[in-house]
C-alpha cells in the first residue's frame, strides 16, 4: 500500500504536469465515501473540472454515495486509466469534501459541467438537475492532491530516496499559478494593477506528455537546470483568476529568471519580480482583460430545415436541408435492388429498432437498376457495377455522405467507401445548373411522356450539408435552380414520377413523421412498414437513456 512521502514546501512542476495530464485524459473519477457507521463505499462517476480543485458530477440524491455525503461530507477520490499495461499505471489521488450544490454554486457548476464537447457528454440544463428531476449536481472540493512518486522498479526514487511505493503531494491550479499557503498574506492587493506570474510553458523542455507548448522566446534568462521561470503580464482592471484564464492568448514580451526558492505565497505571486542586477528588467506587456468571457458555442445539433419556393414557371419545390451531426444509411428495397442485395446487406426495406429512434428524415433513392442510370453499392457489396462519369452519392462507414462524379476525384484516395448510389449525370456542377439540366427529355422516361412530372434531386453545399429537393410537378431545371438557390455546389437527380418521390420528416429524432413534399402519394410512415425501392434515412447521433448517459453514469444499487 503506498505511503505518503515526507511533506515538502517545494513545488514539483514535473509531477504537477503529470497530474494534469492524467486528469485531462480521463472522464471518470472513483469516489470514496462512508456511511454514518463508517462503512466505505466507492462509485465511479463522470466528472468535469476547470481548475483541478473542484470536481463536478451529477448523481441521484438517493444513490449510496450521495446519501453518504449528505451526512458525512468527507470523501476521497482517484482518477486513473485502467487500460494501461501492468505495472505502468499512474493516478491522481484527492481528499476533500463533497456536497450537493445549490444557489450560486449550482450556477457556477453548471457553467463548467459537463465540460468540453469533445469529451462526449451531452449538454445539460438547470431543469435536469433541480426538482422534479431525479438528478442533482455535486462538487468535490479537493484539499489535497497527490500522485505516486515515479521511480524505476527496485530503485529508490530520486526525489525522496525511497524504494517503496509512496505518494507525493502536489498543488494544481489553473495555468500552474501559485496558491496561498499557510501564513500567506491576507486580502488581495487593492492596487488596480495586478502582476501575474505564470510558469513558462517551456518548463518541461516541450515534452508532449506535459500537454504544454513552447511559448518562451529563445534566449530567455534562466539558470541551468531551473525548470521554473516566469512570464509577467499586467492587468489594469482585473484580478488573478481572469488573467489566468486568458493566459493562452496573452502576448508575452519576455521571460525573466525565477528565484531559487520554488514556493511562493499568493502575495508573492502578485508582486513584480526584480531581475538580477547584471540583466535589464524584463519588459511587461499590459493587457486589458474583458469584463466577461463568452461561454463556448453550443455544439451543433442535427436539424432538418424544410422550405418551399415557387420557380419562375410556377412549380412549387420543397427543399430540405440536413445539417449538423447527421449520418445517412442506404436501404435496399424489397423489389429493387431486392433479392440481389437482401442476402448480403443489413439495411433492408423497413426502418426499425435503434435506427427508428434516431430517425430524422427519409427520402427516395434513384431509378430502378434495370434502367441503366448508374450503379449501386451497399455496405461494401457492389450490387450493380459503378460507372465513371455518373453523379454518385457516396456514404462512408461512419455514415458521412458526399456527392461527387465517379472517377473524377470520387472516390478519393483512401476514402472508406461503404455505400454508393449513382443516378445519371450531374444536375449541378460548380454551383450552377449543367447545360443538360435545361433539357427535360434527358432525365428519364415520364408517365404520359410529359415534361412536368414528380421529380426529386439531391445536392450538397460548400459546408458539406446535403439538400433534398422535390416537386410533384416540375422539370429538371426547376430542381436545379432551387438547389442552387440554397447553396448547392453539386447535385444529382434522384427518382421521378409520383409513386416514387417521397420525403418524410420528424420534428425530433424518433418523432412522428409527416409528409414533406406537398401532394406526395405515399403515407409518411411508408418506410417504417417497408418499401419496394431503395431509399435513404437521415439519422441523428444515438442518445443514451438518462440512466446510462456518460455524464450521469454511476454504479450503485
Amino acid at each position: 500500500m503506498p505511503h505518503d512521502a515526507p511533506a515538502s514546501t517545494d513545488r514539483d512542476p514535473e509531477l504537477e504536469a503529470l497530474a494534469r495530464t492524467i486528469i485531462d485524459a480521463n472522464l471518470y473519477i472513483t469516489l470514496g465515501t462512508a456511511d454514518p457507521d463508517g462503512r466505505p463505499w466507492v462509485s465511479p462517476v463522470y466528472f468535469a473540472t476547470d481548475d483541478y480543485r473542484d470536481f463536478y458530477w451529477v448523481s441521484d440524491p438517493e444513490a449510496a454515495h450521495s446519501r453518504n455525503l449528505a451526512v458525512r461530507p468527507q470523501m476521497s477520490g482517484v482518477i486513473f486509466d485502467s487500460q494501461l499495461p501492468a505495472y505502468t499505471g499512474q493516478a491522481v489521488y484527492l481528499s476533500g469534501v463533497g456536497a450537493e450544490l445549490s444557489g450560486p454554486d449550482l450556477d457556477r457548476g453548471l457553467a463548467i459541467y459537463p465540460g468540453a464537447a469533445d469529451r462526449g457528454a451531452g449538454t445539460m440544463t438547470r431543469d435536469e438537475i433541480v426538482p422534479p428531476s431525479p438528478y442533482r449536481l455535486y462538487r468535490a472540493r479537493a484539499s489535497r492532491l497527490s500522485v505516486l512518486c515515479p521511480s524505476h522498479p527496485g530503485q529508490p526514487c530520486p526525489r525522496h530516496g525511497r524504494a517503496g511505493d509512496h505518494r507525493a503531494s502536489i498543488t494544481l491550479t489553473r495555468c500552474g499559478l501559485g496558491e496561498a499557503g499557510p501564513g500567506a498574506a491576507g486580502p488581495r492587493s487593492a492596487s488596480p494593477s495586478v502582476h501575474v506570474a505564470f510558469i513558462c510553458a517551456d518548463n518541461l523542455g516541450g515534452n508532449p506528455a506535459s500537454g504544454m507548448r513552447r511559448f518562451c522566446p529563445p534566449g530567455s534568462i534562466r539558470p541551468p537546470r531551473d525548470l521554473r521561470h516566469r512570464m509577467h503580464v499586467s492587468s489594469t482592471t482585473h484580478r488573478l483568476p481572469i488573467a489566468c484564464a486568458l493566459a493562452a492568448v496573452i502576448t508575452i514580451a519576455a521571460c525573466s529568471s525565477a528565484p531559487s526558492q520554488t514556493t511562493q505565497t499568493r502575495a508573492a505571486a502578485h508582486a513584480p519580480v526584480t531581475a538580477p542586477a547584471r540583466h535589464s528588467a524584463p519588459a511587461v506587456t499590459r493587457v486589458t482583460v474583458p469584463r466577461s468571457i463568452a461561454p463556448p458555442a453550443p455544439p451543433p445539433v442535427p436539424r432538418v430545415t424544410v422550405t418551399r419556393m415557387r420557380t419562375a414557371d410556377g412549380s412549387t419545390v420543397t427543399v430540405a436541408v440536413f445539417s449538423g451531426p447527421v449520418r445517412y444509411v442506404l436501404h435496399n428495397g424489397s423489389e429493387d435492388p431486392g433479392a440481389l442485395a437482401a442476402r448480403v446487406v443489413r439495411a433492408g426495406p423497413a426502418v426499425g429498432g435503434a435506427e427508428r429512434r434516431q430517425l430524422l428524415a427519409a427520402f427516395n433513392g434513384g431509378f430502378k437498376l434495370a434502367a441503366g442510370a448508374g450503379g449501386y453499392e451497399q455496405e461494401g457489396h457492389v450490387i450493380s457495377p459503378l460507372h465513371a462519369g455518373f453523379a454518385s452519392l457516396v456514404i462512408d462507414r461512419s455514415g458521412q455522405a458526399r456527392i461527387g462524379v465517379w472517377g473524377q476525384g470520387t472516390p478519393a484516395q483512401g476514402e472508406a467507401v461503404y455505400s454508393v448510389r449513382q443516378n445519371l449525370k450531374p444536375l449541378i456542377m460548380g454551383g450552377k445548373p449543367t447545360a443538360a439540366a435545361y433539357d427535360w427529355s434527358g432525365w428519364g422516361a415520364t408517365l404520359g411522356g410529359g415534361a412536368y412530372v414528380a421529380r426529386s434531386a439531391l445536392g450538397q453545399d460548400a459546408a458539406g450539408s446535403l439538400i433534398y429537393a422535390a416537386s410533384m410537378s416540375a422539370v429538371p431545371i426547376d430542381l436545379a435552380e432551387a438547389l442552387a438557390a440554397h447553396g448547392a455546389r453539386i447535385a444529382m437527380q434522384l427518382d421521378i414520377n409520383p409513386s416514387w418521390v417521397q420525403l418524410d420528416v420528424a420534428s425530433k429524432p424518433g418523432g412522428s413523421l409527416h409528409a414533406g413534399v406537398t401532394g406526395q402519394y405515399r403515407p409518411a410512415d411508408q418506410y417504417l412498414y417497408g418499401w419496394s425501392r431503395d431509399f435513404l434515412t437521415v439519422l441523428a447521433p444515438p442518445v443514451l437513456a438518462p440512466s446510462t448517459r456518460p455524464d450521469l453514469a454511476r454504479i450503485q444499487p
